[in-house]
């Protein structure tokens, strides 16, 4: 099936804004790990931030949008599909859907700051942070729902722009941020600290991890 949308800025009285050539990306969330290009679909805006989606099937999608990097940076803060409220995270779409997809984006990033240490209070700075969607099925790699961050020496971190939503904000033990899979996600998320994230919003958090010996 193939749908129409349309980004708008927050708080601007529904007006559309310049976000030519943004990209707006739809990925099955209620799919087994891998995405084939059955489970994905892309649509770029026009200068009037509208946009068309093909080729979709029946499921939940996350939805990510990517502005074009020579213009001003805008993030996610809601999606919603037939007018049914929703979040950044993912849409409901089904064979009676009939559009538009609406996306707002708003110019504020969110922000994470926290500082990780072990439980005698020396900083972690070894370890690397990492904030993933709450919900398993969006833990799609690579997304703009998962972010990571190396501490500074005191421990100190800070993580910004994540779409508005639920979400894990844990410590894995790889200074390589590039070795975190999927796997490792779903491992932290037992001991990970859970936030929920509002447009424009900046959360503290404070992550203590017991010493390996």
């Amino acid at each position: 099936m193939g749908l129409a949308g349309q980004v708008v800025e927050e708080n601007s009285g529904d007006r559309a804004i310049d976000l030519t050539n943004a990209r707006v990306e739809l990925r099955r969330a209620d799919v087994a790990v891998g995405v084939s290009s059955f489970d994905m679909a892309v649509g770029i805006t026009n200068a009037g931030g509208a946009f068309g989606i093909v080729g979709l099937a029946a499921g939940r999608y996350a939805i990510t949008l990517t502005p074009d990097p020579s213009r001003v940076p805008v993030w996610m803060t809601s999606a919603t599909v037939d007018g049914t409220a929703g979040s950044a995270m993912a849409v409901e779409i089904s064979e009676s859907t009939q559009g538009p997809i609406r996306i707002t984006v708003s110019p504020n990033p969110t922000q994470i700051q926290g500082v990780v240490t072990y439980t005698d209070g020396r900083p972690a700075a070894e370890y690397t942070l990492v904030a993933f969607p709450n919900e398993p099925g969006l833990r799609i790699l690579p997304s703009p729902r998962i972010l990571t961050a190396a501490p500074a020496l005191d421990g100190t971190f800070t993580m910004r722009g994540l779409p508005t939503g639920e979400y894990l904000v844990g410590a894995v033990g790889t200074g390589d941020a590039r070795e975190i899979d999927r796997e490792m996600l779903d491992d932290v998320s037992g001991t990970a600290q859970r936030v929920s994230i509002r447009p424009g919003e900046t959360i503290r958090v404070s992550l203590s991890i017991p010493r390996v010996r």
